[in-house]
């Protein structure tokens, strides 16, 4: 029996007739490739690390020494002719020079490794802990040198090691790491030193610092407020300082949380420059140490968590196939755009399968 209705036009239901339009077709593909827009980013969203921005939220990076140096000695119009310097960061370790294989002429400088040199031959045997030299015992004229930069005692003081002034000068080079083919020609004869080392020096005095405590504190009681220690600092300075001839040279210890030591060496300029140099270089070794401090905790932390995962692996291992752990947590928002990606995705997917079965058919307008 035929259908009454075979000889009447068929019409096509209105959601069909909007889907096989070309308008809806293309609304479709757009709808298609959002839907797959979102499960990207549901899968970037639970990637650990890109939705939080853990890599280095927060923290402060300080300009590089060298930048900060460089501006400085632009600001003061200074040369490495007139302004060398060298720095030491007990703590990351970094050394900074400017000019630092330039020779100066050292002033009083010269007392603090004469003075490390007669401790060590007092320990070493090789001196004599009664002898009075000048009329006056070895304590006395330590405190003279260093502190007060008394001239004659400390005078005395070398020559009572070798006549030689030479003999001095090449047995004091231990305390500075360098070799004797570093040296300039004249180094034997002549006061003077570089700040590679004065650096080298202060750091066989910090690391050594229980045999030279009285010499540290003397250096720390050595001309209040002045040269390095020209600026309200809040922190101890122990300073070894020279003056000769227009030159302005200090070699400091400056006890941060975390110590770091600074070498100048200048030519004509103020010393109050001196002292706007140490605040400088305090105020970077501060944020350098944050900064290090911040890194390492980070890199600790990371290192705890992923021997934690191995520990967990390995339990999780002998647990058994009948119990289920917990599935790993995603971040919510991952979740939501997935839930809503997989929405779009199966709508879209529906209704194109119904299109596809009904698009042989032939609909009469």
């Amino acid at each position: 029996m035929k259908n009454s209705r075979a000889g009447a036009p068929r019409r096509r239901p209105a959601l069909v007739k909007f889907i096989q339009s070309p308008l809806s077709v293309r609304r479709l593909q757009r709808l298609t490739a959002f839907a797959c827009t979102l499960a990207l980013t549901a899968l970037l969203l639970s990637v650990p690390g890109l939705a939080t921005g853990d890599e280095a939220a927060g923290d402060a990076v300080p300009q590089t020494l060298q930048e900060l140096t460089d501006a400085f000695l632009q600001q003061y119009n200074l040369t490495e002719e007139r302004f060398s310097f060298g720095y030491y960061n007990t703590l990351t370790g970094e050394e900074y020079y400017a000019g630092g294989d330039r020779f100066f002429v050292g002033g009083s400088i010269y007392k603090l490794p004469l003075n490390m040199l007669y401790v060590e031959m007092l320990a070493d045997g090789r001196a004599d802990p009664d002898r009075r030299i000048s009329g006056y015992t070895y304590p006395e004229i330590q405190r003279q040198s260093i502190q007060y930069s008394n001239n004659e005692l400390s005078q005395a003081l070398r020559r009572s090691f070798s006549p030689d002034k030479s003999d001095y000068r090449m047995a004091i080079l231990k305390f500075s790491g360098l070799r004797p083919d570093e040296l300039p020609d004249n180094y034997a004869h002549e006061n003077s030193y570089s700040p590679r080392f004065m650096i080298g020096t202060l750091q066989y005095l910090y690391n050594n610092a229980d045999r030279f405590s009285d010499i540290i504190g003397y250096m720390k009681l050595a001309h209040p407020g002045r040269y390095l220690e020209n600026w309200d600092s809040e922190y101890e300075i122990a300073h070894k300082y020279g003056y000769f001839e227009g030159q302005l040279n200090d070699v400091a210890i400056i006890y941060t949380p975390e110590p770091f030591f600074l070498v100048v060496f200048t030519r004509g300029v103020y010393e109050k420059t001196l002292g706007e140099f140490c605040r400088l270089m305090t105020d970077y070794t501060l944020a350098s140490d944050a900064q290090y401090q911040a890194q390492q905790a980070r890199a600790e932390a990371a290192a705890a968590e992923s021997a934690q995962s191995v520990v967990s692996g390995t339990e999780q291992s002998v647990v058994s196939d009948t119990e289920t752990g917990d599935a790993p947590e995603l971040p919510l928002a991952a979740v939501c755009v997935a839930g809503g990606a997989a929405v779009l995705l199966g709508l879209a997917v529906a209704v194109f399968r119904h299109v596809r079965r009904r698009r042989p058919q032939h609909w009469s307008h």
